[in-house]
């Protein structure tokens, strides 16, 4: 069904309410993405951006373990989790958990970076990736008390916890008022 609803939402021309009896009514944000790709590239550019999606988390595990690691070993740890069954399967099929593997490593990444350097932009990636990941999946939602603990782990924490929130929910929390 990841596939199917965006291809419904595109021929009839509007995003439409479907209550699924095991889901429920999800958030959709990473659907419309799909929507948006199939309409431009079709069926080929869809597989090919799931390709890509799946290719870039790959990149990013890579990216990020290289702080502490050799290369060898994050190339290793990198295609440990490339090959896993899951992320073969879901990748390609067009489940939503790779893509949002990536909105959490790259905002755990950044939240930490962010009040480890006091950079307001590491603070607004975060925030960003931490609202793409709500409006993606209900799991988002128990992701946020997490990374907003770290954010509050820090002395002057009352503005950079304002800014998270804030970005937070005007990025993730549309679909929550919409179902």
């Amino acid at each position: 069904y990841h596939y199917a609803l965006p291809k419904l939402f595109l021929n009839n021309g509007s995003i439409e309410f479907v209550p699924i009896a095991l889901e429920g009514a999800i958030p959709l944000l990473t659907h419309l993405v799909y929507a948006v790709v199939l309409a431009l590239g079709g069926e080929t550019g869809l597989t090919l951006w799931a390709f890509v999606t799946e290719a870039v988390i790959g990149l990013a595990i890579y990216g990020v373990t290289r702080r502490w690691l050799s290369r060898n070993w994050s190339l290793a740890l990198a295609l440990v989790f490339l090959t896993t069954p899951a992320v073969i399967y879901g990748g390609g099929s067009g489940q939503i958990e790779v893509r949002t593997a990536l909105f959490m490593l790259i905002g755990v990444i950044a939240a930490s970076d962010s009040v480890k350097n006091k950079q307001l932009s590491r603070l607004v990636v975060a925030s960003l990736m931490l609202g793409f990941f709500i409006g993606s999946k209900y799991l988002g939602l128990f992701a946020a008390p997490g990374i907003f603990l770290v954010i509050m782990l820090q002395r002057q924490w009352f503005r950079p916890a304002m800014i998270f929130i804030i970005l937070t929910l005007v990025v993730g929390m549309q679909w929550y008022g919409w179902n």
